[in-house]
């Protein structure tokens, strides 16, 4: 399995984080091997994602990887994209989690508005708008008193890798073309996402034929943190049987969101309506739930508060490569494709 992570490798690349990333993956190991790309350390001025999705086939067969499920997260899911248009052979299965099928308004406002916080380095503004775009209000509210300490330790020593990654956001449109994405394809997304706007994953879900769109519709564009089922959800995809004929993937339903076919599908067999939501076998008592869902706070904002420290700490590293990393198994190291 392939993973492809949002702007925020931008910030600070994987590397080092194999076994901080590692823990909503472990349901996988059994039957993949995942790896977690960041883009290459050094971005040519222009660098588009296009090129981005080039350099990345160029990591996965330079590591053997044949063929994969690609699970591609906001940003990661436009790269994505290109990569089953242009490299179909090597996407078995797609995952295309809160992203675009191109710039819209709403995300042209969102990373322009981080581009300009960002060319003045105001670290702080930028860590605050980002999480008041990603997050559900009562998430925010809960994790408010970590932002300081977040900000305080995760500025970047320079944002060119930011800036480049963000202005080749804002040159994104796949529209024309996503109609050679030929795998089974499963979106995710928030039924509130302030970063890219609620529209899109029903445009992706309206042009790529073999698609099925999942909304978790009370949340934003952070569902893969917020969403205890999230992973869950991506893996009973990768595992599933894929009905070419009706063009349907048979998935637990959730009290969380809703699952909606591409337009010209047919519905959901009956078998697949009555399954149990994956939210319904987490039927605790009340207070071990509450007591779960602080635990996952406290993890949640570790992960995230690690993750960059420790990015920022292997920062000092100038090599010229494509950061790739097996999580939780082993690491790799690759030269500069470009």
């Amino acid at each position: 399995m392939v993973v492809l992570p949002g702007l925020s490798d931008g910030l600070a690349t994987v590397k080092g984080k194999a076994f901080i990333l590692a823990s909503p993956y472990r349901p996988f190991f059994k039957d993949y091997t995942v790896y977690m790309f960041s883009r290459k350390n050094v971005m040519p001025e222009g660098y588009t994602i296009r090129e981005m999705a080039s350099d990345q086939a160029a990591a996965m067969k330079e590591l053997g990887i044949v063929k994969a499920s690609v699970l591609g997260v906001s940003q990661g899911g436009m790269i994505a994209q290109y990569l089953a248009i242009d490299c179909p052979e090597m996407v078995e299965r797609l995952v295309l989690a809160v992203t675009a099928p191109y710039a819209n308004d709403v995300v042209q406002k969102a990373v322009s508005s981080w581009i300009e916080m960002a060319e003045r380095k105001d670290h702080k503004a930028l860590m605050v708008d980002t999480a008041e775009k990603m997050y559900s209000r009562s998430y925010l509210e809960k994790n408010a008193k970590w932002y300081p300490l977040i900000a305080k330790f995760t500025k970047p020593k320079s944002y060119e890798r930011f800036l480049r990654n963000a202005y080749a956001i804002l040159g994104f449109d796949a529209r024309d073309e996503l109609d050679r994405i030929s795998c089974p394809t499963l979106i995710i997304a928030g039924g509130d996402d302030n970063t890219v706007g609620n529209a899109a994953p029903h445009e992706l879900n309206s042009r790529i034929s073999q698609s099925k769109v999942f909304l978790y519709e009370e949340l934003g564009h952070g569902v893969f943190e917020e969403a205890r089922d999230f992973y869950d959800r991506v893996y009973e995809f990768c595992q599933s049987e894929w009905n070419h004929t009706s063009q349907a993937v048979t998935l637990p339903s959730s009290t969380a969101g809703s699952l909606v076919d591409h337009p010209g599908a047919r519905d959901l067999d009956d078998q697949g309506d009555k399954e149990q939501g994956a939210g319904d076998l987490l039927k605790d008592d009340e207070g071990q739930r509450h007591a779960d869902e602080g635990c996952d706070r406290v993890i949640s904002t570790f992960r995230y508060l690690s993750s960059f420290v420790a990015g920022l700490l292997s920062a000092s590293s100038n090599d010229s490569a494509n950061d790739c990393r097996l999580c939780w198994q082993r690491a790799n190291f690759l030269p500069d494709t470009s």
